[in-house]
């Protein structure tokens, strides 16, 4: 009995292998007509220093690519590009690139007297919070934007530039 065990065992190793490689190692499959991927970085800047918690985007000046491009950078300005998400990578191609970023200031306090149930505290920080977005009107519309990229199967990093730094206050919204 135990030798039939080992047996059926031995037998099965090759498809186990075969389906921890699709599965397990592999990754998702990508969806049908997803074109090939090439790794790449987005290195951003504003004023010559890296620029962290930037969302960006490729975007492809036609409208015609279906998949979504794109990360948020990391503390040195670098952002992993993904498609759909999931993908590492982005099609060749030329590329509008977005950029955004946005910093709630005093909202972490706020978040803290709100979870103690301070109302003192949340109607005296309440006025302070600003929804301040910190890259200009231009960067962020994929029409307006002037930064291109050009993705081919040997660009592996590209920095871009997000202009001056502003401070814009948009809405809060509660």
């Amino acid at each position: 009995m135990m030798k039939l065990n080992q047996v059926n065992i031995l037998l099965l190793l090759p498809a186990l292998a075969v389906a921890f490689v699709t599965i397990g190692c592999g990754g998702e499959q990508r969806p049908a007509g997803m074109p090939p991927l090439f790794r790449l970085t987005i290195h951003v800047t504003q004023e010559g220093q890296p620029l962290d918690d930037v969302t960006v985007n490729l975007v492809c000046p036609d409208g015609s690519m279906p998949w979504v491009i794109g990360a948020v950078t990391d503390s040195d300005g670098n952002a992993t590009i993904m498609t759909q998400g999931r993908f590492a990578g982005a099609p060749e191609g030329t590329f509008r690139v977005t950029l955004q970023k946005d910093y709630m200031e005093n909202f972490q306090a706020l978040r803290e007297a709100e979870a103690v149930g301070d109302s003192a505290a949340i109607a005296r920080i309440s006025p302070t919070v600003r929804n301040l977005q910190l890259i200009g009107d231009d960067y962020m519309s994929p029409t307006d934007t002037p930064l291109t990229v050009e993705v081919t199967r040997s660009t592996r990093t590209i920095t871009v530039d997000a202009g001056p730094a502003v401070r814009i206050e948009r809405p809060f919204i509660r």
